[in-house]
């Protein structure tokens, strides 16, 4: 059973960051699931970079579109990117230097926060970029 499942509530309409999204679910789902199969941790060191690698890109395509489109929020949701960045880049040196494991809370907090920046923050976005014609 995956742990996030993609569906069209998470849909911002732009094609790109809509393949962005479900990449990211994809990779989420993919560390839950190597971690209830106890894969070893260097499995799931290499999957959690990935999720974080991929998300930097994510968030870096984002904002390279909203700042060409003067979107007017750009400076608060870039905030949330670099808060989201920092706290996922102190738990993954946590990681490495053994000081904590991954599990159940790190799992729920990243599925809290992608289902809740999609569907709040990202949708603020959508209707905005797509009437400057952004698909």
């Amino acid at each position: 059973m995956a742990l996030l499942d993609w569906n069209e509530s998470y849909s911002v309409s732009i094609r790109a960051f809509d393949e962005h999204h479900h990449h990211l679910f994809d990779q989420l789902n993919k560390l839950h699931d190597a971690m209830k199969a106890g894969k070893s941790e260097a499995v799931l060191g290499a999957i959690l970079q990935e999720l974080v690698n991929y998300a930097a890109t994510h968030f870096t395509a984002e904002e390279t579109v909203m700042r060409l489109h003067s979107y007017p929020e750009l400076a608060d949701h870039r905030k949330q990117h670099q808060e989201l960045t920092a706290q996922v880049a102190d738990f993954e040196l946590k990681y490495r230097k053994g000081e904590v494991l991954l599990g159940l809370p790190l799992m729920e907090f990243l599925r809290g926060w992608l289902m809740q920046h999609i569907r709040a923050t990202d949708h603020q976005y959508s209707a905005y970029l797509r009437s400057r014609g952004v698909a």
